[in-house]
């Protein structure tokens, strides 16, 4: 407000619990892809959760689900993400939306969504500003790997832009590799 403020305390937030949403696209076009998304997203909980953390486990195709709620187990979680298989559509706008306003917002400490999708919504009923807007009000930062970008071993497709907006307008960021090794290194980098 114009005034000159003392600081009394400054310290990095990694000391904080994590609270977690991992989303993850299982709509037709991740088909090839899907099992490595598997394999990847229980590796990086794996290494990032710690018994004070808690995650959770939404898909998204034409509707969103909650296939595991919070917990700190990572056997409950990698279960959940190993039980995903492909529907039809993409809701990733709603995903978001929901991940945010429904779970992440009354939790405390440090929150993240890490959003896996090639970015293409197709069956959304919310808008990307109102997703948006719902994990600013939840203090969310969105860490979008897309799943469908960049060179063969992806295919093309989807929309790194949308990707891209969720990742600058939570102070996240989007990455976007072109083989399985880069996919891994994304998560490296996230966590």
């Amino acid at each position: 407000d114009g005034r000159r403020q003392e600081l009394s305390h400054f310290a990095r937030e990694v000391t904080l619990p994590l609270t977690l949403a991992l989303l993850i696209d299982t709509s037709p076009s991740v088909q090839p892809v899907l099992d490595l998304e598997k394999q990847t997203a229980v590796e990086f909980l794996n290494s990032v959760l710690r018994k004070e953390d808690l995650a959770l486990v939404m898909n998204f195709d034409r509707g969103v689900s909650l296939v595991q709620d919070f917990t700190p187990d990572i056997r409950r979680l990698s279960k959940a993400i190993h039980s995903l298989a492909i529907g039809g559509g993409t809701s990733v706008h709603d995903a978001v939306f929901l991940a945010s306003d429904e779970k992440l917002k009354s939790e405390t400490g440090r929150k993240a969504i890490i959003l896996i999708s090639d970015g293409g919504d197709t069956t959304s009923k919310v808008k990307i500003k109102d997703a948006i807007e719902s994990a600013q009000r939840a203090d969310v930062i969105v860490y979008a790997i897309s799943n469908g970008s960049g060179g063969p071993f992806f295919g093309g497709g989807g929309d790194d832009g949308t990707l891209k907006r969720y990742a600058e307008a939570t102070g996240g960021r989007a990455y976007f590799p072109s083989k399985s090794q880069v996919f891994k290194k994304a998560f490296s980098s996230i966590q």
